[in-house]
C-alpha cells in the first residue's frame, strides 16, 4: 500500500470517529442543558443540531488536513516530473567514499535562495524568479550513444525532447575541470502563451552523475525576440517557403516547439534579459564557479 493511500485511510477513520464523538457530545450536552435552561425545548431540535455539527466536521476535516499537507511544501511550477525523480537510496559503496549531494556545489554563485533540499535533490530560486536544480543521481547513466559521438548524442536528444513536446536548442559535450559534462538547452511552450527555457549540465562518472538545471520563462510581452529576428529574415527571402526553410529547424514531432534562428547565440547580445540569454549566461557562470570535491574528482570516470 502506498504511503499516501494509508494516510488517506487513516484520515477517513479519524473523520468518522470525530464525527461520531461530536454527535454524542452535542446530543448529551444539548439534552442536559435544555432540561435545565429551556424545559420546553423539543428534543428533536437538539438531535438535528447534533447531526448538523457532525456532518460539518466530517466535511471540513479532510479539507483542513489536505490543505496542511499541500501547503507544507508547495511545488514549484517548474518542478515537473521530467526534472524531479523520487529520492534514491545512496549505495553504501558511494557513502564509504564520502560521495554525496555536497560533492558538487556552486555556492559562490550570487543571488541563489535555497527553497528545498534532501539527500539527492536541491532547489533554489534566483532573485529574478528563475529556478535552479541540483540532482545527485547515484546510479550509472544508460546512454546508448557514446559521448565521443557528439553528432549522434545531439540527434538522440533532439528526438527525445521532441517527443516530449520540446525543442533542443543546443547540446555540447564539454569538460568541467577534466570531468565530461553534457550541456543542453531546450525550450517548451507554456500552457497559455510564451516559452519556458531550460539549461542543464550533467557531469558523468561511471557509477553516478550530477545534474544541474536552470529554468527561466518568458514574462510580460512574449515572443518579441522571435518576431524581431524573423522580420530580419523575411526581408531576405522572396517566398514564405524559402523563409520557413531558412528560419526553422524542424524536429521529428511537428506538434512540438521548434528551434528557429532567433535561438542562435549571436542574438543574445541584443536580448540580454531574455530567458534563453540567461540560460547561456548561467552555464558560463557555472563553468567558472562550480566546485568539484576530491572524492568525486578521483572517482572512476564514465565511458566515453
Amino acid at each position: 500500500m502506498e504511503k499516501d493511500d494509508l494516510i488517506d485511510q487513516l484520515l477517513m477513520i479519524a473523520r468518522i470517529g470525530l464525527s461520531l464523538a461530536l454527535l454524542m457530545i452535542v446530543m448529551v450536552a444539548g439534552l442536559v442543558l435544555s432540561k435545565k435552561l429551556i424545559p420546553d425545548l423539543n428534543p428533536f431540535l437538539v438531535l438535528v443540531a447534533a447531526i448538523g455539527t457532525a456532518v460539518a466536521s466530517f466535511i471540513s476535516f479532510p479539507k483542513v488536513a489536505k490543505r496542511q499537507r499541500v501547503t507544507a511544501a508547495p511545488p514549484s511550477k517548474f518542478a515537473r516530473e521530467d526534472f524531479r525523480v523520487a529520492e534514491k537510496m545512496v549505495p553504501i559503496e558511494l557513502e564509504k567514499l564520502g560521495i554525496s549531494i555536497d560533492s558538487v556545489h556552486f555556492s559562490g554563485m550570487p543571488g541563489l535562495n535555497l527553497v528545498e533540499r534532501d539527500a539527492t535533490w536541491a532547489r533554489w530560486q534566483t532573485d529574478e524568479g528563475d529556478i535552479v536544480f541540483l540532482r545527485f543521481i547515484p546510479e550509472p547513466i544508460q546512454n546508448p550513444v557514446p559521448l565521443s559521438d557528439t553528432s549522434g548524442v545531439r540527434q538522440q536528444y533532439k528526438d527525445m525532447v521532441a517527443q516530449q513536446g520540446a525543442a533542443m536548442i543546443d547540446l555540447d559535450i564539454v569538460s568541467y575541470s577534466g570531468i565530461p559534462c553534457m550541456e543542453m538547452i531546450s525550450k517548451t511552450r507554456m500552457e497559455h502563451h510564451g516559452m519556458a527555457y531550460a539549461a542543464s549540465a550533467t557531469l558523468m562518472w561511471r557509477d553516478f552523475s550530477f545534474n544541474i538545471a536552470f529554468h527561466s520563462q518568458e514574462r510580460g510581452v512574449t515572443g518579441l525576440r522571435d518576431a524581431i529576428v524573423a522580420d530580419k529574415f523575411l526581408a531576405k527571402y522572396e517566398s514564405m517557403e524559402e523563409f520557413d526553410a531558412a528560419f526553422h529547424d524542424r524536429s521529428s514531432n511537428p506538434a512540438a516547439a521548434q528551434r528557429n534562428r532567433s535561438d542562435d547565440e549571436c542574438y543574445d547580445v541584443d536580448f540580454p534579459d531574455h530567458p534563453l540569454s540567461r540560460c547561456r549566461q548561467f552555464l558560463r557562470d557555472l563553468r567558472t564557479l562550480i566546485v568539484i570535491m576530491p572524492e568525486v574528482r578521483n572517482a572512476s570516470p564514465c565511458q566515453m
